[in-house]
């Protein structure tokens, strides 16, 4: 109980630092835990976009329309229920492309059936596929007796995956310069009351505590510099994370497949300012450890 006194003493001392530095402390940790948001909501955007893509499989203009339903079920067989339940798989077949043609371009629809006969090596038949796909997938479909050609998509979304990785990159950069700049206002505010708590521990030695307890009243002054600053910031997240998460979300087509963020980084944030502001205290007194002892 004395020892929580001592460490109290700074909060009496001057109660607007303290409070000006765990409020700053809270702000800095809600930033850093946006950032954790937006650098972890990336990482299932990128691996989907990379393998995400569509295959059109194009029928040989062989193949009657008696024998299409036996091209699909070969496709369906060859790749196996493993990876049709992660994909869509359609048909096109003559009558449903000359249908959308007819809809959008009548001229176009009539001048197609009036090929007759010829109209089959014109009009396409073809197998959509969407999904995540294996690399060999493409390799097994070509593979498949019926199949003329194949088309994919997998390069369609590599810029965006490129700006992505670069956002990423961009996000880590500012979550380290964010934590070395929580860290350093920390250390430089526990070196100066590692000052103000001198003559406290030369009190203390005096009546035979040893090096470890006399640091334990700037231990506990840090620590509830970063529990003020945690609970801070974990209070300005629970009450307005969700909203600001949703305005970046529908900030840009581009970020809707965000996720919005859990209201365990609430807690995260909590447990990081605890974390931060005692271990800078350490920190701080350990690399002043030869001064102190002068002092003492």
């Amino acid at each position: 109980m004395y020892l929580l006194k001592l460490a109290l003493r700074p909060w009496k001392a001057s109660p607007f630092n303290q409070i000006f530095t765990s409020a700053s402390l809270g702000t800095l940790l809600v930033l850093m835990a946006f950032l954790m948001w937006i650098e972890s909501s990336f990482n299932p955007m990128i691996e989907r976009l990379k393998h995400e893509q569509i295959v059109t499989a194009y029928l040989s203009p062989g193949i009657s329309q008696i024998d299409e339903g036996k091209v699909l079920d070969s496709l369906k067989v060859k790749l196996g229920a493993s990876v049709l339940k992660d994909i869509t798989v359609g048909f096109v077949n003559t009558e449903d492309f000359l249908s959308v043609v007819k809809e959008h371009y009548p001229k176009l629809g009539q001048e197609l059936l009036n090929l007759g006969t010829q109209m089959n090596t014109v009009v396409p038949r073809f197998i959509t596929l969407s999904g995540v796909f294996s690399g060999n997938v493409i390799d097994k479909i070509q593979l498949i007796q019926g199949i003329e050609s194949v088309e994919s998509t997998k390069q369609r979304y590599q810029h965006i995956v490129n700006s992505f990785s670069t956002i990423q990159w961009i996000t880590r950069i500012l979550m380290f310069g964010l934590m070395s700049v929580i860290f350093s206002v920390l250390l430089h505010q526990s070196r100066i009351q590692a000052y103000q708590f001198s003559q406290t521990a030369s009190l203390l030695s005096l009546f035979g505590a040893g090096g470890f307890l006399t640091r334990v009243p700037l231990m506990i002054s840090g620590l509830l510099t970063g529990l003020i600053g945690g609970l801070f910031a974990s209070i300005i997240w629970f009450q307005f994370g969700s909203w600001f998460s949703d305005q970046i979300i529908h900030f840009a087509p581009i970020f809707q497949r965000l996720t919005l963020p859990s209201s365990l980084f609430g807690v995260y944030v909590f447990l990081l300012g605890i974390v931060i502001g005692l271990v800078a205290t350490i920190f701080s007194q350990f690399s002043k450890r030869d001064n102190a002892n002068e002092s003492y």
